[in-house]
């Protein structure tokens, strides 16, 4: 049976890594891969990979997606690209090499527009390492800003494209606001004044959003994706992300195939379910190296770490190469990612990480 992931968009996607909008996860429809990816979408979904996402990770590194397709428009705008469709299509994605070193979105969007790389549409987040981004055939260059106004719930809103459909109309320079990240207790105000599990960072190169993987849910319409306080799956996360971050960096992104489940959706999976609950003892991970990438070099990257239990590599549909890692709990060596916990501005540990936690931090 085809599954999402087998489905290859460009060398560093699939069609599972755009699965993952809350409009999916929350609606308890099921959403079976045969009744609901077209070969359209699979064309948009390609261009879109290999003509904007892939050069925009040239600039800002391997990135995290969070909302990709979505089959309505109920959790976005009218007429929105997120559709798929004669709008175009659209995702949003954070890219970590960038924004780990306090760069703000915005100015990484300046390098985009100075690369000459072509596209619909780019609107960042106030307070957020996310942007929407969109492609098109004929694309109009629209360039949007929502600013972060420290104190002030709704941001500053600016265009800064001229003309659309213009690209000699776009600024060549960009304002770096260096108080761009949310504050501490700070909600998102464009995911409806909340927090998601894409804001909460686990490592270098994931979020809590990353580790969310399975088609069992989307096949019978369960929820698959944890709330942002799953703190005991959050922390399996953070080791992980600690086991393969090398991974990313050396290589580049990859797509989790197989990652947690809530504890009534893996008893569906059978044999091995409990390994994907993580909360208590061993736990297990699925993921796909880019196309062409070294496996036997990947799988050295991997094996030096000190608390791994095994690690395999097979061939997997899409063209790629799956590694499956299993651990057991380990003490995470940083809860901190580029400087910055978890996408905050000052330092501030987030209030999403148990109290626990903060104590051992000193905080």
């Amino acid at each position: 049976m085809r599954r999402y992931q087998d489905i290859r968009l460009s060398t560093h996607f699939t069609m599972l890594d755009f699965m993952q909008d809350r409009d999916l996860y929350m609606s308890g429809r099921p959403i079976p891969v045969a009744e609901t990816i077209t070969e359209d979408d699979i064309y948009l979904g390609k261009r879109l990979c290999e003509e904007l996402l892939e050069p925009m990770m040239t600039i800002g590194g391997p990135c995290s997606m969070a909302a990709g397709w979505c089959p309505s428009s109920s959790g976005h705008a009218p007429y929105t690209p997120h559709i798929w469709g004669k709008k175009g299509v659209a995702c949003d994605a954070a890219f970590h090499d960038w924004v780990n070193q306090d760069r703000s979105p915005i100015k990484m969007l300046e390098e985009v527009i100075k690369a000459g790389i072509p596209f619909e549409r780019l609107i960042t987040y106030a307070g957020s390492e996310y942007m929407c981004i969109a492609w098109k055939e004929t694309p109009r260059y629209a360039l949007y800003e929502n600013m972060r106004i420290p104190g002030q719930v709704k941001p500053a809103y600016m265009q800064h494209t001229k003309t659309m459909g213009r690209p000699d109309s776009l600024p060549q320079t960009l304002m770096h606001r260096p108080d761009w990240r949310r504050g501490p207790n700070e909600t998102i105000y464009h995911t409806r004044r909340s927090l998601r599990p894409q804001h909460v960072r686990l490592s270098r190169y994931f979020t809590l959003l990353d580790f969310c993987r399975t088609e069992i849910g989307m096949e019978i319409g369960e929820c698959w994706v944890l709330p942002i306080e799953a703190s005991k799956q959050a922390y399996y996360g953070r080791m992980f992300g600690e086991i393969i971050d090398p991974v990313v960096a050396e290589m580049g992104r990859v797509s989790v195939t197989q990652g947690v489940v809530p504890p009534g959706l893996a008893r569906r999976m059978g044999k091995d379910a409990e390994l994907f609950t993580w909360i208590s003892g061993p736990a297990q991970l699925r993921f796909l190296l880019p196309l062409g990438a070294n496996w036997e070099r990947a799988l050295d990257i991997i094996s030096a770490h000190d608390h791994l239990l095994g690690v395999d590599a097979t061939d997997h549909p899409s063209g790629a190469v799956e590694i499956t890692v299993s651990t057991n709990p380990f003490q995470v060596r940083t809860l901190y990612s580029g400087g910055y916990p978890y996408g905050y501005f000052d330092g501030e540990i987030p209030d999403y990480i148990p109290a626990r936690a903060r104590m051992k931090l000193g905080r």
